[in-house]
């Protein structure tokens, strides 16, 4: 073998390293399927701006107001976690008392969180124009649930029942 070709086997092979080190990188830091916190791939705020057709002055509302309603709900999924734990922590040591308290305060939570979702819907509607409302009604059903199920599946099977 001259040094030429050496010099071409030995870029290869630096080559193919480097490939393999860029690969495993890539594989190393994907996203994991089954994390439950990831984010949604798709935007709520851009699902509802494409569906509903807002102006501009209708768009400045719905962006504050969404802004408002994840904080407010950020604040209570913190709540059900630090709750969740203590829960859990009863449970666990077999704390009855604690284990029902912590229990009530979920149940609280979790009304919060209806109450908060039905005041955010609400001011929804107040920004959407008469021939929009259909449309948000429709956007809302089309919405998944927390396991991914969309509404409009659901609705179809409280009815064939």
């Amino acid at each position: 073998m001259n040094s030429m070709q050496k010099i071409l086997v030995s870029l290869v092979v630096l080559l193919i390293l480097i490939n393999v080190v860029l690969i495993g990188f890539i594989w190393r830091n994907r996203p994991s399927r089954f994390d439950p916190f990831r984010p949604m791939p798709m935007r709520t705020e851009s699902f509802f701006e494409n569906q509903l057709d807002f102006d501009e002055d209708q768009l400045t509302a719905f962006r504050s107001r969404m802004v408002e309603h994840k904080l407010r709900m950020d604040e209570l999924q913190q709540e059900i976690r630090l709750v969740n734990r203590d829960l859990h922590e009863a449970i666990i040591l077999n704390q009855e008392g604690k284990e029902q308290v912590t229990s009530q305060k979920l149940d609280s939570l979790a009304t919060l969180i209806k109450l908060e979702t039905t005041d955010h819907i609400r001011s929804l509607a107040t920004i959407c124009r008469p021939e929009q409302r259909a449309r948000l009604i429709e956007a809302l059903n089309r919405l998944p649930d927390r396991r991914g199920n969309r509404g409009q599946k659901l609705r179809r099977r409280r009815h064939q029942e």
